[in-house]
Parts: C-alpha cells; sequence; structure tokens
C-alpha cells in the first residue's frame, strides 16, 4: 500500500468515526506515550473481588485499571471500565470530580485524566453507539449495585436512571449526550447544563 493509499484509508475511518482533530492529535500522542498495550490493561489477578467490569482506581490526576476490586483501596475506586478504554464514573453528577457535570466541566476534567501515560478525553457518541446494548446497561447496573454492596458509595438503582453521558463532539453551543439506559445519542443546546443526571465518562 503506498502513501496515497495509506491517506486514503485513513481519511475513511476518520469518517465514519466522526473523529475530531483533537482526538486525531490524542490518538497519535497516546501511541507515542503509551507503555502498555489496552488489550493487556487490567488482565492480571490482583488476589481481590472478581468484578463484572475492570475496576478504575484514581490517584489525583492518575487512572489505574485492575480486574478485580480490592477492598483496601476501596476509598481510590472511581468507576469502572464499561467499553475497552472507556471509563464510567461509579455515580451521577459532580461526586467531588467537578464543581458541577456540565459538559465544559466534564471535558476540562477528562483532560486532566492520565492512563498509562495517556491523556483522557470525552468519549465519542458513535463509540458508545457501537458498543451498547441492553446487556450492557444491565451490567452497569448490576455493578453499581456491587459497590455499594462492598461498602462504596454507588450510584442507587432507580427506575431509568443510569446516567447520561456527555460526549465529544461539542460543537459550538451544541454538545451531545449518550443516554445509557436507552442507548441513544440526543443533542443539547447549553453546554452549560447540568441537571443531575450526567455521568462522567473519560476514554483513554
Amino acid at each position: 500500500m503506498n502513501t496515497n493509499e495509506k491517506f486514503a484509508a485513513l481519511n475513511k475511518v476518520v469518517a465514519e468515526t466522526e473523529m475530531t482533530e483533537e482526538e486525531i492529535i490524542q490518538w497519535f500522542d497516546a501511541r507515542k506515550t503509551s507503555a502498555v498495550a489496552p488489550d493487556v490493561i487490567g488482565t492480571s489477578s490482583t488476589g481481590g473481588i472478581e468484578s463484572i467490569f475492570p475496576i478504575a482506581y484514581k490517584k489525583g490526576n492518575e487512572f489505574e485499571i485492575l480486574p478485580e476490586l480490592i477492598l483496601e483501596r476501596k476509598d481510590e475506586v472511581w468507576g469502572y471500565e464499561i467499553i475497552p478504554n472507556i471509563i464510567l464514573a461509579k455515580k451521577m453528577g459532580a461526586d467531588g470530580n467537578v464543581k458541577d457535570a456540565c459538559w465544559y466541566n466534564a471535558n476540562a476534567f477528562a483532560k486532566k485524566c492520565v492512563l498509562n501515560g495517556k491523556k483522557g478525553h470525552l468519549p465519542s457518541n458513535e463509540a458508545l453507539k457501537q458498543y451498547w446494548n441492553w446487556d450492557l446497561k444491565d451490567k452497569i447496573q448490576e455493578m453499581d449495585k456491587f459497590l455499594r454492596e462492598n461498602g462504596i458509595d454507588a450510584e442507587r438503582e432507580q427506575l431509568g436512571r443510569v446516567g447520561l453521558v456527555w460526549c465529544s463532539e461539542g460543537r459550538g453551543n451544541v454538545a451531545y449526550l449518550f443516554n445509557l439506559y436507552y442507548g441513544g445519542g440526543f443533542s443539547w443546546m447549553n453546554k452549560a447544563d447540568s441537571g443531575g443526571f450526567e455521568r462522567l465518562a473519560v476514554r483513554f
């Protein structure tokens, strides 16, 4: 494959995934700085409690993903990895991470997060659509219950309350939210809005 063919193939991928210039730069930087391949993160046993999803532990702005819940580190549990390289917060709303969970704050928070040398960003609407199904929604609710049963302040089980995730495709005054219960993305005109149903998520 010559260079022009490679560029054409890359342009096709960018168009299909609707990647922004910022996401492309982050992807490129991640390839240079990542010390651990995404498919091997969190595969070794830590001697903790087996969980549905890998657990995301956070110290400062640094994340670590492990396959099990380590009770000795439950104060560090930030959330869990619902999709490869996408981490979901254990609760809706600010939960001590941001002043309030509007798009601006969620976006700024995600950019400060680091996992294995890779900087974070908001997940894309398309990535969430690609992986979402009713089984994933059920597992998220099961995971929240699992955390609560182990003494971690996770989201409470209420009808239709799984959370809305801010996505990275914000343009001008329009942003996108992804509904984790119904599996659909929808536009929202005011990035400064926060109604308490937003749930922080970071993609690496």
